[in-house]
């Protein structure tokens, strides 16, 4: 009991002390900005989130349960984690980019990080509807579907199935006139995306690179965890049949 008690002491005053840490690194970066010592504050920024990236990275390790999965749910779920790993990583481009010089001398660091993670999110969030209906197969083609403990969901996967080959029919039909149409869009978001200041453009190259990765990558991750799903449904032992409960106690009639 007392290292049980012990060991959850330590758990949260490690917590603790990161978050005093980057609270005390975050007055330190308000003085910099004070005193338009630039590079205190881009490496202060830095070193902030790189100690609540580690502090959260840290709290799902030890917080995730353990599972026995299948070989196939397995595989999905290892999947899904590097899926997840890709997007950590270019939020991290995200922030480094927002990070720059001339966002601090503007005073667009937050604008530019905030909008940022905006257009990721939404993008994202697209990504992983397209790719769940993907995912989604079409009633009759899964296998011994009587002995599965959840049914199927007909009507939603033939749904899936005809908004899928519909995006991608109209999406084949209309690709060659698709150039024009991202290209303002990535002149307007570069706006809010990457734009130091006000009068500034921005870059579409770069708003167009946080569009186009976000969206693959839930794309992606849509699908993975669609089939992660099916597959844990798939492993699901049968439900047993419904039984009338007999008195095995109740005396026979003479």
């Amino acid at each position: 009991m007392i290292d049980n008690w012990l060991k959850d002491a330590w758990l949260k005053g490690k917590y603790y002390f990161g978050l005093l840490l980057a609270g005390g690194i975050a007055i330190r970066l308000v003085r910099a900005e004070q005193c338009q010592d630039w590079s205190t504050a881009q490496a202060s920024l830095v070193i902030i989130l790189s100690l609540l990236t580690l502090m959260v990275w840290a709290w799902w390790k030890e917080n995730r349960p353990a599972r026995q999965l299948s070989v196939e749910a397995t595989t999905y779920d290892r999947a899904t984690d590097r899926v997840l790993l890709c997007v950590a990583i270019g939020f991290g481009a995200l922030i480094l980019n927002a990070n720059r010089k001339d966002h601090w001398v503007h005073g667009g660091v937050a604008r530019a990080i905030g909008y940022g993670a905006l257009v990721a999110g939404a993008f994202f969030i697209g990504g992983v509807l397209l790719g769940y209906l993907f995912g989604l197969r079409p009633a009759g083609s899964t296998q011994d579907q009587q002995n599965t403990a959840v049914p199927p969901h007909t009507n939603l996967e033939e749904i899936a199935d005809w908004l899928t080959k519909l995006f991608l029919g109209a999406g084949l039909v209309e690709l060659t006139r698709m150039k024009e149409p991202v290209k303002q869009l990535a002149v307007f978001m570069a706006h809010g995306v990457d734009a130091p200041h006000h009068t500034d453009p921005g870059s579409p190259a770069i708003a167009f690179a946080i569009m186009s990765f976000f969206s693959a990558s839930g794309l992606l991750y849509g699908y993975l965890w669609t089939r992660y799903q099916h597959a844990l449904k798939e492993a699901a032992p049968p439900s047993a049949p419904n039984s009338v409960p007999t008195d095995a106690h109740q005396s026979n009639p003479g």
